[in-house]
């Protein structure tokens, strides 16, 4: 027999990756919610539920990869854990 498994070293959990593609999603309903305009909150506030709103969830290297671009535009991105097993992002304008 010669087929065999693939080598588990060179297989990375979900959780380990970053999916480019999902992360340009993300940034991308940002972008469209701000351009809208129409759920920004005060403090220049946006919130996404992966629940509600069809914004991927992310893992937490692709989270820190979008955290660290949004820092760099001046956002500040946090997530947290709602009751309905679902995580809210939300952006809000770096207040100097």
């Amino acid at each position: 027999m010669k087929t065999t498994f693939i080598n588990s070293k060179n297989i990375l959990p979900p959780e380990e990756t970053i999916n480019e593609q999902t992360v340009e999603k993300f940034i991308n309903m940002f972008n469209d919610t701000i351009t809208k305009g129409e759920e920004i909150g005060p403090k220049c506030t946006i919130h996404l539920n992966d629940g509600l709103d069809e914004i991927p969830t992310l893992n937490e290297k692709e989270f820190n990869l979008a955290k660290s671009m949004a820092q760099r535009e001046g956002w500040i991105l946090t997530k947290f854990s709602d009751n309905y097993q679902s995580t809210t992002y939300v952006l809000t304008k770096h207040q100097v």
